[in-house]
Order: C-alpha cells, then sequence, then structure tokens
C-alpha cells in the first residue's frame, strides 16, 4: 500500500513540474505574441510609407513626362532639370526598395513568432493532458485509499 501511495506522490509531483513548465510556456508565448503584434504594427507603417513614396515617384513621373514635351535637349540647362527629375525618380524606387526588404524581414519574423506559437500551443495541450490523466489518478488512489481505512 505505501509503495502505491509513493507511485501516487511521484504522479502528482510530475503534474507539478508540468504546471510550472506550462507557467514558462505560457510567459514565453506572451513574449510571441508582443513581439507579433510590433512586428504587424512596424509592417503596417511601412505600407503605408511605401504607398505615399510610390505615389510621389508617380507623381515624379508625370512631372518628367511633362517636361520632356517642351523640352530642348540641345539646353544645358533643359539637362541638368531632367537629370535632377531623374535622380528624385532613383531615390524614391531606392526608398521603396529599402522599405520592401524590410517588411520582408519583419514577415518573416511573424512566421517564426507564429511557429512559435504553434509548438507552446501544442506543448500546452499536451501538458494539460498529461496533468488531467494524473490528477484523476491521484483522485482515485485517493478514494481508494479513504474506501480501505
Amino acid at each position: 500500500m505505501q509503495e502505491m501511495i509513493k507511485e501516487r506522490l511521484m504522479v502528482l509531483a510530475n503534474a507539478q513540474n508540468r504546471l510550472a513548465e506550462v507557467s514558462n510556456r505560457l510567459n514565453r508565448m506572451e513574449k510571441s505574441v508582443v513581439a507579433m503584434e510590433r512586428c504587424s504594427f512596424d509592417l503596417l507603417n511601412k505600407s503605408d510609407k511605401m504607398i505615399s513614396m510610390s505615389k510621389a515617384t508617380l507623381l515624379l513621373v508625370e512631372k518628367l513626362k511633362e517636361v520632356l514635351t517642351g523640352v530642348n535637349l540641345d539646353s544645358v540647362i533643359d539637362r541638368d532639370i531632367l537629370a535632377g527629375i531623374i535622380d528624385d525618380i532613383k531615390s524614391g524606387i531606392q526608398s521603396i526598395y529599402n522599405t520592401c526588404m524590410e517588411s520582408n524581414s519583419s514577415s518573416h519574423e511573424i512566421e517564426s513568432e507564429a511557429v512559435c506559437q504553434r509548438e507552446n500551443k501544442e506543448f500546452i495541450n499536451n501538458t494539460l493532458e498529461v496533468i488531467e490523466s494524473s490528477i484523476s489518478s491521484a483522485i482515485a488512489c485517493a478514494e481508494m485509499l479513504l474506501a480501505q481505512y
């Protein structure tokens, strides 16, 4: 009888350890959620920024078209104006590219956070099953002991 009680106490001790592990995982999961929220906010801001930069670059292209219709390509001043507009367009496109790269990095970070959360969810579900089984077993043992005494 004492051996059975010791076994059941070990089961309860295991359940307690698993509860501590679940608590640690929940803390990690909370940090993961905060990281995903931050990345989502960053992606939204970058997306808005890309839309704004794209619009500005399109306006520069329209300006270049207008200038080209009345340009005397032999004039040095007209060439300088065109070169400036082209440099502005290049700068706008480079900014859009850089922001796209940042967004891509954030997207990958969100993806890895989602994997982390999925793993945490599976761990918590499995642990809860172990705890439920352990507690049920301990209760059954306690009931049996109570019935004998």
